[in-house]
């Protein structure tokens, strides 16, 4: 075990039992997780905290095992009973399963029938996994057999994240503060001579958010002026144009911040001087999201959000292009997607944080985009961030 005080964060024991619990009920005897730099796996640092490149090994009876690659870090930052070098492995995740079996680290597999057919070890993995890796899991452990599926043990813990305990709503709330200074920092910059270039502003955001303790920003910041505002996410995120032009126009500037591993994600406009179409724009994306936010409340699905503000733009002759929000969490991108999609009739429940964010986006108008993070509970939604179309 670490040196990690729990008291002061996640309890990580109970979301590896619960997590081991549901592995259980798929009649799942492992539930193996790889996290790196090229296949993010956020349920390595949701269970155990450890936030750099590791394979976790869940057993569904039994202590769970993980491969750390910075020992050291682990050491003091992951939560779990048992850890090894994952360089011992070749920073394999074959190997890593290969060499427990063959040493008895997962020990409880000799002590309780299988699930797998004909005595052979089920083991799980993320249906992201790579098929040549998963071909050669199959190759490499003839005494396993493999599950690499959408609807199985690895969704069921995934669902976990959906709905925030105590300890990730209180750092959302410290969170949404850091987030809303930053936001107060930015309006007061775009408005300050001489006005800065959309990497200024960039690079002005990522400086402040560490001065307040973030980990980073949540992802590169997309800065666009009037010239680039047109796209959804431009494309690159940041230019050496102005961020504000001389004729005025629509700007939009999206950013996070990530605390403790948990992204914040938020967009602000900034309207300058603004003809009688990008007046309606804008009038139209504050209206959207001031409905959107009246309807959300627990028991709504995220399609029929998503539905709303679609009909509300139709009625006055635009369309609105990208989904209405997501959740978010260890990751900027994540369950429940407000989208016009059969996948997205879940219903919103209480504890779950989501962006809502309409837009509106022309190529000859520019765009324009209001997103705030909001925190679902049994009596409606609250904002926590306080984003906002600025007029200049």
């Amino acid at each position: 075990m670490t040196d990690q005080n729990t008291s002061s964060g996640p309890d990580y024991p109970a979301r590896q039992a619960e997590a081991a619990r549901r592995i259980g009920e798929y009649g799942i005897d492992l539930l193996l997780l790889h996290h790196s730099e090229l296949a993010s796996e956020p349920l390595v640092r949701y269970l155990t905290g450890f936030p750099e490149e590791a394979v976790l090994l869940l057993p569904a009876a039994g202590e769970p095992l993980l491969f750390a690659w910075d020992m050291e870090l682990a050491r003091r930052r992951a939560s779990c009973p048992r850890l090894r070098q994952y360089t011992e492995v070749n920073r394999n995740p074959v190997e890593a399963l290969a060499l427990s079996l063959q040493e008895g680290e997962i020990s409880f597999l000799s002590k309780k029938p299988a699930g797998g057919e004909g005595g052979a070890t089920s083991v799980e993995l993320s249906p992201a996994t790579a098929h040549l890796l998963y071909r050669e899991m199959e190759e490499t452990i003839e005494q396993a057999r493999f599950f690499c599926r959408r609807e199985g043990a690895w969704q069921a813990v995934s669902d976990m994240r959906k709905v925030k305990d105590a300890w990730e709503l209180a750092l959302y709330e410290r969170a949404a503060e850091m987030t809303n200074r930053l936001i107060e920092k930015v309006v007061r910059r775009v408005g300050e001579h001489p006005v800065p270039t959309e990497a200024e502003l960039s690079l002005f955001i990522t400086a402040e958010g560490t001065k307040m303790g973030a980990e980073s920003t949540s992802f590169s910041t997309l800065a666009a002026g009037p010239e680039r505002s047109w796209a959804i996410h431009a494309a690159p995120p940041s230019s050496n144009a102005p961020f504000l032009a001389k004729g005025g126009g629509l700007s939009l500037v999206d950013f996070g911040l990530k605390v403790d591993g948990y992204a914040t994600d938020v967009t602000v406009s900034f309207s300058d001087r603004p003809d009688p179409r990008q007046q309606e724009m804008v009038r139209l994306v504050r209206e959207a999201f001031l409905l959107a936010a009246d309807a959300a409340e627990a028991g709504v699905s995220s399609r029929s959000l998503m539905q709303l503000a679609s009909a509300f733009f139709a009625r006055h002759g635009f369309t609105l292009p990208h989904g209405l929000g997501h959740g978010i969490g260890l990751e900027i991108h994540e369950p429940p997607f407000l989208r016009d999609h059969p996948h997205a009739e879940a219903p919103l429940m209480p504890g779950t944080v989501f962006t809502i964010e309409p837009g509106l986006y022309s190529s000859e108008a520019g765009g324009v985009r209001l997103e705030n993070d909001v925190l679902c509970t049994s009596s409606g939604v609250r904002i926590l961030t306080k984003s906002r179309i600025v007029d200049l």
